[in-house]
């Protein structure tokens, strides 16, 4: 494979456009040569400071890291390679080594999963997804392609995407794809309640070609599936639990209520929650919550939790889905029952940034010594709206069923 990777890279020097087609499916791990590995250090490099990407650059950075037989062997490798055939070469070479390295360790996963009790075919069908080839994107940059594109975006504008609290929605509309919604809020505020409401909301709302994913990082998928049991029945979990022993409920109905959404139970990163979203045809993508996405890069918590927010808004947009991002927040916030504020989120100000609402929510009646008028309620504020501006509504918050209801005519008492 030395000479295969030798023949990307000489590639890539000789036609430097394609150097996005080889970050995009390849990184130093990808070559197994040490010196194919510093060439491509260089060649990446190179294009991140926006350099000139050719011959004698490459030659006068390598001196001394790379042997110069090894350099001048780069040409052999383009014999017979014209310009025009150029990409389709590079991505059959890259498509060689990924296809033989995948065998190798899908074989030694098959074997490994052979013994456990629970195949995880999810992971198998990670390492075969591992073989393909990333297309790099390309756009049509004329302002005539604009144009073009506003006339289909107008078009599309309009989805039945809602909130289903309605001061809300009278102040948004309805949300547009490539939208980031987040909910910010500490534990026991009723966060991942608010998104199971919203999400039973939007099910009965859904176009002909919408999905939902709900992506549950912290519970497990049989505690979602009780919350949102709880909700459509309207019945405590006890109440749930004594029913189904006795077989006096029926979730047939709630099935095929719920036949367009999609529940994950593991712990996923973003580009494994883009991956599978573009595998499952979703429109509308709920993650609880942004601290417990995966690490796939070191660095501290603060760069960790930008890289996600930034990765999250990259995502909504390429594949045109709206993000239902739980956030739990800072300290600042006291034990829940804190009015919550833009400033809270933890580790990044790039999260007020890059999402395009906010919405606070805490329980006031959490606090000790709480007035008993805030028993069954929960307060939320929209903290930003790109469409309008910050709005309170206080909701009755049913603690037995997790049913949450805007108390639309009550907003003057508690604010």
């Amino acid at each position: 494979m030395i000479e295969t990777e030798k023949a990307i890279l000489a590639a890539v020097i000789e036609w430097p456009d394609n150097i996005i087609l080889v970050i995009d499916n390849c990184d130093e791990d990808f070559f197994q040569s040490a010196e194919s590995r510093e060439l491509y250090r260089i060649l990446k490099g190179l294009y991140k400071g926006r350099s000139i990407i050719d011959w004698a650059t490459v030659f006068d950075l390598s001196r001394g890291k790379i042997r110069e037989s090894y350099l001048a062997s780069l040409l052999d490798t383009l014999k017979g390679v014209y310009p025009s055939g150029v990409s389709a070469y590079i991505k059959e070479k890259i498509r060689l080594i990924k296809t033989v390295r995948t065998q190798k360790k899908l074989l030694a996963e098959v074997e490994k999963q052979a013994k456990l009790p629970d195949v995880d075919f999810e992971k198998i069908h990670q390492i075969i997804n591992e073989a393909k080839i990333i297309e790099t994107l390309e756009e049509d940059k004329k302002f005539e392609a604009a144009y073009e594109e506003f006339l289909e975006w107008k078009n599309k504008e309009k989805t039945n995407i809602t909130l289903g609290l309605p001061s809300f929605d009278r102040l948004i509309g309805s949300f547009s794809y490539g939208e980031i919604v987040s909910i910010f809020g500490r534990t026991y505020t009723a966060k991942t309640f608010l998104m199971l409401n919203i999400m039973e909301h939007l099910v009965g709302n859904l176009m002909d070609d919408e999905r939902i994913g709900f992506f549950s990082l912290e519970m497990a998928k049989p505690a979602i599936f009780e919350r949102i049991a709880q909700i459509f029945f309207g019945k405590s979990r006890w109440d749930i639990q004594d029913e189904l022993k006795e077989a006096n409920i029926n979730f047939q109905e709630l099935l095929r209520r719920y036949e367009r959404v999609n529940l994950y139970g593991k712990v996923y990163s973003v580009s494994e929650i883009e991956q599978l979203t573009k595998r499952d045809k979703l429109k509308i993508v709920f993650i609880d919550f942004l601290q417990l996405l995966k690490e796939e890069k070191a660095g501290s918590q603060y760069e960790k939790t930008t890289r996600k927010i930034r990765e999250l808004k990259e995502f909504a947009k390429n594949q045109s889905v709206v993000i239902f991002l739980a956030v739990q927040i800072s300290r600042k916030g006291e034990g829940g029952w804190e009015a919550v504020s833009i400033s809270m989120a933890r580790e990044s100000g790039q999260i007020e940034e890059l999402s395009d609402f906010i919405i606070g929510v805490w329980n006031p009646s959490l606090k000790e010594g709480a007035s008993s008028k805030w028993k069954g309620k929960i307060c939320m504020k929209l903290l930003k709206n790109k469409r309008g501006g910050p709005f309170p509504l206080v909701a009755r918050f049913d603690e037995n069923s997790g049913r949450i209801i805007e108390l639309e005519h009550e907003l003057n008492e508690y604010f």
